[in-house]
């Protein structure tokens, strides 16, 4: 049995040659080729595994953001670079970011009224506002 097959023109020379180093080699590489797909899947799953659980980790821990994701919200803010402040009927213009955001922060804090404490209801709403007799307090 010869160690190695020579590549020639000679073609009675391969075929009366013992072709059982190439059916060794084929099988041989066949196995190999077996076992790094089955390495590569192997792999792909545990990627596939690692990431199902940080998206499920990323859920638990911050359900807003997953949802903006899903859903591709993009989160929107202005920019403010200037702003004009009104001082004793003056209108000044202001460049700072520190007292621009003091101003907007106390702008949004005090744009609204104040919160009524009571609220005067006409007659005919206060009647129906009324605890109602027959549903038992139990049940609120």
């Amino acid at each position: 049995m010869p160690d190695l097959i020579y590549v020639s023109t000679n073609k009675s020379h391969i075929v009366s040659t013992d072709h059982s180093v190439v059916t060794a080699y084929f099988s041989y590489n066949n196995i190999f080729r077996i076992k790094a797909i089955a390495i590569a899947k192997r792999h792909n799953i545990q990627r596939i595994k690692f990431f199902v659980d940080k998206q499920c980790q990323e859920l638990a821990d911050h359900k807003r953001r997953v949802i903006n994701s899903v859903l591709n919200h993009q989160r929107k803010c202005i920019m403010l670079d200037k702003i004009l402040i009104s001082n004793n009927g003056q209108m000044e213009l202001c460049l700072d970011p520190d007292v621009i955001n003091k101003e907007v922060t106390n702008h949004f804090q005090n744009a609204t009224g104040k919160k009524f404490d009571e609220i005067q209801m006409q007659s005919r709403w206060q009647q129906q506002y009324q605890p109602i007799e027959w549903i038992d307090p139990k049940w609120q």
